[in-house]
């Protein structure tokens, strides 16, 4: 991630409410030999769009990653929307 894109990031975090339970958690997922796997998570879709960015600017194409969005950050739930994509 891009020094400003990380400040960006953290000035973003700090402006959040503790009520993470209530809140969509978006989730990167990447395609690796064509099954979906988690590569990045936030509240923050914007840190996610970023995060998708440096992806992309690191060589991968964007065909190969997709953010999807969950209720909460409960990892089983996050494994079950990753195994909806895999189905």
């Amino acid at each position: 991630m891009s020094k400003k894109r990380a400040i960006a990031s953290i000035q973003r975090g700090l402006a959040r409410t503790n009520r993470a339970a209530d809140r969509t958690y978006y989730t990167l997922a990447e395609s690796v030999d064509g099954r979906w796997a988690v590569a990045f998570g936030d509240y923050d879709k914007q840190t996610v769009m970023d995060e998708r960015a440096d992806y992309i600017d690191s060589g991968m194409t964007g065909r190969s990653l997709k953010i999807i969005k969950t209720a909460t950050s409960d990892q089983p739930e996050i494994d079950a929307a990753i195994a909806r994509l895999n189905a």
